[in-house]
């Protein structure tokens, strides 16, 4: 094996997602067996033993990131995954990269992963290389392509069955026949076709989207539901480090998408390279209700964007009236200063928006509600 490295951070207590962060590099096709050892005093945790791999040097403390020195540009970085090899008849199988490593079992106390591109799981099937080029020849993929775009059912599944792979890009456009049949105007039984063909949850487009979150960019409640119900999460990431709950806020999607989201767990306080929170960028689109939804499960409605402003101050600045009164309500702070050392008040003034000034200026502590003394009361514990 040639000399390879990447910059891996697996997170290895029990209630930590697997999740590969950051860029992966090397130049050659490799596999990374990682050791798991079950840590006997500690039954929630796992810790790691040292790795076995070429000219790498790898950290290994529990609790703590693996790094491995980096060499050169590993393309398609975010559709590598976490391997489990097939044992004891059992088939392998890729960890999905947010659940946790202690929702796996391992056989016996040593787990054995590899590090792979992320490729449909034969479990039955024997298939030469010859055949499997043939299945995988640019005019197939092609038609499979347009069985997805058709809703074709009948010939996806045939074509599955047959053994090809959905997991593959688009020649033209980069986009994944799951990624595709989540834009659909009725897509549920086409991602069910395709993921009982071995498509991959959280494989990727060649700019890092997943299916659950084109299906939040095409509104699509349909999508989002199927495919949470078919076990994708609600907290993947895609190339730029967005969640589909953040993509709903700056989308403007149905709020009902909003709320379906944050009910499956989606976690809140994503960020954008300017720091904007998903409260942030409800309050600038004048998103009410998914400002509220946000807020009752727990965003933050004081947290700071790189300018230091406060959900309110984007209010102030955006003449949102509406998102505003519900902050006000909720029990913000109003008098919280950005890195400018201006209040939502004077950012309202400077901003030409008077008659919100007045309402942030006048409004009154006792006039918070019951769920924003609540949430206060919360944040004080």
């Amino acid at each position: 094996m040639g000399e390879y490295g990447l910059n891996l951070q697996l997170l290895v207590a029990k209630g930590v997602p697997c999740s590969i962060v950051g860029r992966l590099r090397f130049d050659t096709m490799m596999m990374m067996m990682i050791w798991l050892s079950f840590n006997s005093s500690l039954t929630s945790s796992w810790s790691l033993k040292p790795c076995v791999l070429t000219n790498s040097e790898v950290i290994t403390h529990r609790n703590h990131p693996v790094n491995i020195s980096v060499h050169q540009d590993l393309k398609e970085s975010f559709n590598y995954g976490l391997f489990c090899p097939p044992v004891n008849g059992k088939a392998g199988k890729f960890l999905d990269e947010e659940r946790r490593l202690g929702d796996y079992p391992f056989n016996g106390p040593i787990g054995h992963l590899e590090l792979k591109y992320k490729r449909r799981v034969y479990k039955m099937l024997k298939l030469d290389d010859k055949t499997m080029k043939v299945l995988h020849s640019r005019a197939n993929l092609r038609r499979f392509m347009e069985h997805v775009t058709h809703g074709q059912i009948d010939k996806i599944t045939k074509a599955c069955a047959k053994g090809l792979d959905p997991n593959f890009h688009c020649q033209d456009t980069g986009e994944t026949p799951l990624t595709v049949a989540a834009g659909l105007k009725s897509p549920a039984k086409v991602l069910i076709a395709l993921v009982n063909g071995g498509a991959l949850l959280d494989y990727r487009t060649k700019d890092g989207t997943t299916a659950i979150h084109r299906a939040v960019e095409k509104n699509s409640l349909e999508g989002v539901k199927t495919l949470l119900e078919l076990g994708a999460s609600p907290n993947y990431k895609d190339g730029k480090g967005l969640t589909p709950l953040y993509l709903s806020v700056t989308n403007k999607t149905d709020p009902l998408l909003c709320e379906t989201l944050l009910h499956d767990h989606a976690t809140i306080g994503a960020t954008d390279l300017q720091g904007w929170q998903e409260v942030h960028q409800a309050c600038r689109n004048g998103l009410v209700q998914h400002l509220d939804h946000l807020l009752f499960y727990g965003a933050d409605m004081n947290g700071r964007n790189a300018s230091g402003n406060t959900p309110l101050h984007v209010c102030a600045v955006n003449a949102q009236d509406s998102c505003a009164r519900q902050l006000l309500f909720r029990g913000c702070d109003k008098e919280s200063l950005n890195f400018a050392n201006q209040t939502p008040y004077q950012v309202a003034v400077i901003a030409g928006n008077l008659e919100l000034a007045e309402v942030i200026k006048n409004y009154k502590s006792e006039e918070v509600g019951e769920f924003g003394l609540l949430t206060l009361h919360a944040a004080a514990a």
